[in-house]
């Protein structure tokens, strides 16, 4: 039995050795617990609905603004609430931009005509017995 501890310790220690020289050292990688954070599912899927969306050509410019806000000293508790507040910014500034271009084009002032005509007088009956307006 104790020819087997012997063995057993040498072997420890031959293991210990042959690991302090090795190149890669994985092993506080075992040692620190691994907790994960979990995201709550209704502020996950708010965010992936306003995730998509996002056009296709403007994901990059969101993705670069999200690497700037966070810092290595952000909580990752916070990283949802910083992503959901960056896509609405950026929803809000399409939506700005979208409007002025329709302007610059005139399409929006097309659809706010009317397809009725106004008249600078409230009451329809006194143009039609004027004569303004026909039946």
């Amino acid at each position: 039995a104790t020819i087997k501890l012997f063995e057993h310790k040498t072997f420890e220690i031959f293991k210990e050795k042959a690991r302090k020289n090795s190149k890669v050292d994985y092993t506080w990688l075992i040692s620190v617990p691994y907790r994960q954070y979990k995201m709550p599912p209704l502020e996950r899927m708010e965010i992936e609905t306003l995730a998509y969306q996002i056009r296709p050509e403007h994901v990059g410019q969101c993705i670069r603004q999200f690497k700037t806000l966070i810092t290595s000293s952000t909580k990752v508790s916070d990283i949802p609430s910083f992503m959901k507040q960056l896509l609405l910014k950026l929803l809000g500034d399409y939506e700005i931009e979208h409007y002025k271009a329709e302007i610059s084009r005139g399409n929006i002032l097309k659809r706010m005509r009317s397809e009725q005509k106004v008249y600078p007088s409230g009451d329809i009956f006194e143009l039609k017995d004027a004569g303004v307006i026909s039946n």
